[in-house]
């Protein structure tokens, strides 16, 4: 378990690594951003030392087919299809938090790492410097002490937080080497290697560590290849045992043919009403639809619980965020904006398969919302204004919403169309219930 808390907090270092002359930096930013939101698919090969111990790590993905591999070392293995999700670190296999962590955090967001960096470095034209070379360009991090103890500490704490959560007292953050430099193809403008030597001394009190000290050392390189050319990643031999285990119960389930069928369908079938409850908020019907032995006013109940909670998590959650900053009814025309976006999605129901007598797993086809480019550009305007000092502005929380309320009602912003699948539940009267949510919500219909 140390070693997986050690990857996970490696992992999220990982991704925080980046980018440098004048105006000319921030337009290869731009440019690389850009050209990374296009592709389909990549490979990722990383080399150097972690505490003086030598490391090699390699990751495929397919973006457009769902499909990620990432082998580590010779002790941990994830792979993540649209059938499976599959992790064995030293032959133990990986709880569902930790793979969802590596796939998510080390392998999907390399992609984006240009934007994250972006986010994370206030001016780029003054922590960066640019090299324009034959064929390259050479982005390379110069911040000050101040900015690189700023820079560190973000690190550090946002790593934290997504590793154990928010309870976490970080008490100091010495740094001692805080180097990233980036090396980007002229003609496509991807990223062609992402070397970074980051070595931190962290000090903090959490009873979830065995000790109050993390000393952290890496010098590796990234090597991208592979841009929208890995049309198939090979299954590692633990997946192909999972599949095989799965498709020898699927062949022992003790139902008919047309029994299935009728499983399969009705699974779709709620799957299609919940997602028309909760993002497009009609529950019309929903009663009459859904299967199962409880009566139409029952289920249709349910339907409308589903449609309001929806709605009203979305609420909590935001004035959780917001705190007392922000009034009711802005969060209230927020959480309305933001359906009036959701509304614009589409989605297809494409496949139903049984795995056993109570599970279902349905394949949907979505085009959903590019949320995460809103608030990029969010983002960048608050931060433009706040350096500018706008003087009409008295709250900047409620000026951040109100970019958001505008963002929802104006043009749709259109994410991928890509493929979820939803793990559904079938109980004893014929029921059916799906536990997660965010299997279809995040990278689904919010990208």
């Amino acid at each position: 378990m140390e070693k997986v808390k050690w990857l996970l907090f490696s992992a999220s270092v990982l991704l925080l690594a980046a980018c440098s002359n004048n105006t000319s930096v921030e337009e290869v930013f731009a440019w690389g951003i850009e050209a990374h939101e296009t592709v389909e698919s990549m490979q990722l090969e990383t080399e150097g030392t972690t505490e003086s111990i030598d490391i090699q790590w390699l990751a495929q993905m397919n973006v457009d087919e769902g499909v990620y591999s990432l082998l580590y070392d010779e002790y941990l293995e994830v792979y993540k299809d649209d059938e499976l999700v599959v992790g064995v670190i030293d032959d133990e296999e990986l709880d569902e938090y930790s793979i969802g962590f590596l796939i998510e955090k080390v392998i999907n967001e390399y992609e984006y790492v240009l934007k994250r960096f972006d986010h994370y470095v206030e001016d780029v034209n003054e922590a960066f410097e640019l090299e324009v070379e034959e064929e390259h360009y050479i982005l390379t991090y110069n911040g000050d002490d101040e900015q690189q103890q700023q820079l560190a500490e973000q690190l550090v704490n946002d790593s934290m937080k997504i590793l154990v959560g928010e309870d976490v007292e970080i008490i100091s953050v010495d740094v001692e080497q805080l180097e990233f430099t980036f090396t980007i193809d002229k003609e496509t403008n991807l990223i062609a290697t992402f070397e970074q030597k980051v070595s931190l001394d962290v000090q903090f009190n959490d009873e979830w560590f065995l000790e109050d000290r993390f000393l952290y050392d890496e010098h590796l390189t990234t090597t991208y290849t592979q841009y929208n050319e890995m049309n198939e990643i090979e299954r590692p031999v633990q997946a192909e045992a999972t599949v095989a285990e799965v498709e020898d119960d699927a062949i022992s389930i003790d139902l008919s043919a047309k029994e299935i069928e009728v499983i399969e369908e009705e699974a779709a079938t709620y799957v299609d009403a919940l997602i028309q409850a909760t993002v497009f908020q009609n529950a019309d019907g929903f009663g009459e639809i859904v299967a199962g032995s409880r009566s139409d006013d029952d289920k249709q109940a349910d339907g409308e619980f589903q449609r309001d909670s929806f709605v009203e998590f979305y609420r909590q959650n935001t004035k959780r965020n917001m705190g007392d900053h922000v009034s009711d009814e802005l969060i209230d025309e927020l959480a309305d904006s933001y359906m009036n976006a959701l509304s614009q999605t589409d989605y297809e129901v494409i496949d139903a398969q049984l795995i056993d007598d109570e599970q279902i797993i349905v394949t949907l086809s979505i085009t959903g919302l590019f949320d995460s480019l809103i608030m990029y550009e969010i983002e960048h305007e608050l931060t433009e204004a706040i350096e500018l000092g706008d003087e009409n502005v008295d709250n900047w929380l409620e000026y951040q919403v109100e970019l958001m309320i505008d963002a929802y009602n104006g043009p749709f912003v259109e994410g991928q169309t890509t493929e979820a699948t939803v793990h559904v539940l079938r109980d004893s009267d014929g029921a059916y219930h799906v536990l997660m949510q965010d299997e279809y919500l995040l990278g689904g219909f919010v990208q």
